[in-house]
């Protein structure tokens, strides 16, 4: 089995300190001397990718993401340099033209503008107006 030697994870851009990333950083799910499994390590990328979004950074990316192994020691390098790009803010909420009036569809609405992205509070909207029986489909879809 392939073991790893060294793990080196660098964050960049507006992110890099958030305290989530940091933690997923320094508890990163493998360790020097785990041997190597790609599904694990496919894994643990994707958790960079989950907080970074959760965080509202839409456009994070991994400028490095390299596992070097060298088969004749049976050692593996892994390099990881994510970039979580610029924050996304939430603006002003637009709804199509109904019934009901705006002033009453707004207090479905949990974020205010200038609040950084969260993906799961567009869900909650979408799920908060499906389940309030005033619509057939309700579909909510954030504008980058």
């Amino acid at each position: 089995p392939t073991r790893v030697q060294a793990i080196t994870i660098m964050l960049l851009g507006e992110g890099c300190a958030a305290p989530r990333l940091v933690e997923l950083k320094s508890k990163f799910p493998i360790k020097v001397g785990d041997v190597f499994e790609s599904e694990a390590y496919l894994r643990a990328k994707q958790r960079f990718f989950s907080i970074a979004e959760d965080l509202g950074f839409l456009k994070s990316r991994f400028v490095t993401s390299v596992v070097a192994i060298n088969r004749s020691t049976g050692q593996a390098r892994i390099e990881l340099k994510f970039d979580t790009g610029h924050r996304y803010y939430f603006g002003t909420v637009r709804f199509n033209k109904t019934r009901l009036s705006e002033q009453f569809l707004r207090r479905y609405v949990l974020f205010r503008p200038g609040e950084p992205f969260n993906a799961q509070k567009l869900i909650d909207l979408e799920n908060q107006l499906s389940s309030s029986h005033y619509f057939q489909s309700v579909r909510v879809t954030a504008l980058t």
